[in-house]
């Protein structure tokens, strides 16, 4: 499974976040490729990480402010 379409699962259960544990569970992956993925969607805009590990999903509307609102 890709990062993108782990990321639509953890979407679609209603979350807005996920951590790197969480991540390396349930993808099965190298932890250095996972962190590379999880590198080119912050560059794009589309995860934020307000600690280290774990990573907020942006959606489309917030993406230009880089986070999700503080409510």
């Amino acid at each position: 499974m890709q990062l993108a379409n782990y990321i639509k699962k953890v979407r679609i259960s209603g979350k807005q976040y996920f951590s790197l544990q969480e991540s390396l569970v349930t993808l099965n992956k190298d932890k250095e490729a996972i962190l590379n993925a999880i590198s080119r969607m912050k560059k794009n805009g589309d995860l934020a990480s307000p600690v280290k590990g774990l990573y907020l999903i942006v959606p489309p509307e917030y993406q230009n402010i880089g986070s999700l609102p503080a409510d």
